[in-house]
């Protein structure tokens, strides 16, 4: 998806603009893979934790690296 931090400006961008976007629960997953390969990791978990609130069930959350040992840190 590009560089990851401008990628995920876009992400963010998406999910501000269209709240109601029907691939939001998969703009959430990418969102924080964005962010940890741009060692961003409170805004990874902000997402991560985005991402469990609205979609408890979702296969996306089993797909997330573990945030403590991804080596990501700001």
């Amino acid at each position: 998806f590009g560089i990851p931090y401008p990628a995920a400006e876009r992400f963010q961008y998406l999910l501000d603009t269209y709240p109601d976007y029907p691939e939001k629960e998969k703009v959430l997953y990418h969102l924080i893979l964005a962010y940890q390969q741009s060692n961003r990791k409170e805004e990874a978990q902000k997402a991560l934790d985005r991402l469990r609130t609205e979609y408890p069930q979702s296969h996306w959350l089993a797909e997330v690296p573990d945030l403590k040992s991804s080596g990501a840190g700001k």
